[in-house]
């Protein structure tokens, strides 16, 4: 059989190939010696990559290899057997579970692009390939100055090709300025670490920061006087933040950057307000609060999806975050879509929400991770125990609706009760990469590497 097929013509072989996916090509391969060869085709994998509907990063890029797409795409198909299976059917079984050991607390992890984990720790931080045959030795390490310690962000800035760290360098004796120093870790042909931005800030018990889409904020609560600004990390612009903002007990929970506006969002429990301003590049860079508006439930760990202007005042955008509901430990995964008005308003919309959780012996905030290709995002949500009682990762498919809303929003649970025992249950953070399946722990002196396939 396999000699009648390989005596086709090549071109009617590789439309053939060009139809089959990614897992039944490396079928074929092994077949014989022919057909091994066809499937290294280039042409056949970027093709598959640009076409298929897999849940893909952007790509393939320029430095690829074709083992490195052909990997991609094979992961890829053997996750979404995984993920699509619908909710109380088997769930998916761990394909590994790796772990680094340390004689030190760990600060916080990071995992970018699924593949390279930074680990970092009051006096240094290292990364690690973990795709790399000795992905247990690090392939960068940054050490603090002498008398400084590392004090890290919750959240990196990524984008397909880099990711922003900041970093508060503190000395070890409190003085009245700080460093905040931000580091990037590119990936383009091979991975480089580099410190792009030191800003020198005083010291105060109310300041806090945060780095967001390729920009770094800086506020400090209360009634100080000023002081918050918007720094954009590339063009190294500064931008503060109208003092009359500050005038009202300013004290966010949450800062988020768009091209072209920041969202602050603050508990009023239990409400929250929802503020915009809009970036203004003129003579003095600024920023200038345009939208104000009052929700009357809150939100915890809000990410804006997408963001699409109507007007020079006006705009829509969509963000996930867990939802508080009525009820103790009542909270869900919701899809809320957000409209600034062009009379300065904001209103509100729940257009999709997940499966409750009200189990009261769980720490029950749900931090939803997300990674998103065009319009469809995954998400993994993991709920943490209060006791020894076992912790659970939930999964998500969120579809935005095609068309401009065509097609009605929607939240779907893939799998309840992927369950985690001591002492992976009491991780202090968890990390996903969705187009990979790989999850990483934060278990005090340990990292726990867990791939889905």
């Amino acid at each position: 059989m396999t000699s009648q097929f390989t005596s086709l013509p090549v071109e009617l072989i590789l439309g053939i190939i060009n139809m089959v996916s990614p897992l039944d090509i490396i079928r074929l391969r092994q077949t014989c010696k022919q057909l091994y060869d066809l499937t290294l085709e280039p042409s056949i994998w970027t093709s598959y990559y640009r076409n298929s509907s897999l849940f893909l990063p952007p790509g393939p890029r320029p430095f690829q290899t074709i083992h490195d797409t052909e990997r991609i795409l094979v992961r890829a198909q053997k996750l979404d057997l995984h993920w699509t299976s619908e909710s109380g059917s088997q769930p998916p079984q761990f394909r590994a579970m790796r772990e680094l050991n340390y004689e030190e607390s760990i600060s916080r992890i990071y995992l970018f692009r699924g593949r390279y984990l930074l680990v970092g720790f009051r006096l240094r931080f290292v990364l690690y390939d973990v795709e790399s045959s000795s992905w247990n030795e690090p392939i960068h390490t940054e050490d603090a100055e002498p008398s400084t310690i590392f004090n890290y962000q919750k959240d990196a800035s990524m984008d397909d090709d880099s990711m922003y760290v900041g970093i508060l360098v503190m000395g070890v004796s409190v003085g009245p300025a700080q460093n905040l120093t931000i580091w990037e870790v590119k990936h383009s042909d091979s991975i480089t670490v580099s410190k792009v931005v030191i800003l020198q800030i005083p010291t105060s018990p109310t300041g806090d920061f945060v780095i967001s889409n390729g920009f770094l904020i800086h506020w400090r609560a209360g009634r100080e006087g000023g002081g918050s600004f918007l720094y954009h990390i590339e063009t190294q612009k500064m931008y503060r933040f109208p003092v009359s903002s500050e005038d009202r007990d300013w004290d966010p929970d949450y800062m988020i950057a768009l091209p072209h506006r920041v969202i602050v969002v603050q508990w009023q429990d239990p409400s929250m307000t929802f503020d915009s301003f809009i970036i203004q590049d003129e003579a003095e860079p600024s920023l200038k609060l345009t939208h104000h508006g009052i929700c009357d439930f809150c939100i915890d760990d809000p990410k804006v999806l997408t963001f699409a202007s109507t007007s020079s005042n006006a705009g829509h955008l969509s963000l996930v975050a867990s939802r508080s509901l009525p009820g103790p430990w009542n909270v869900a995964l919701g899809l809320l879509e957000v409209t600034l008005c062009s009379d300065g308003t904001v209103t509100f919309n729940v257009a999709a929400e997940g499966t409750p959780n009200c189990n009261q012996s769980l720490s029950s905030t749900i931090h939803a991770d997300i990674c998103h290709r065009q319009r469809r995002i995954r998400a993994l949500s993991f709920e943490g125990s209060l006791s020894d009682q076992p912790s659970y990762f939930h999964f998500y498919d969120i579809d935005l609706g095609v068309n401009a809303g065509s097609q009605k929003p929607s939240i779907q649970e893939r799998q309840v009760q992927v369950q985690l025992v001591h002492p992976y249950s009491e991780a202090e953070e968890v990390r996903i990469d969705a187009f990979t399946g790989r999850i990483c722990l934060d278990l005090w002196d340990k990292v726990a590497i867990v791939d889905l396939v």
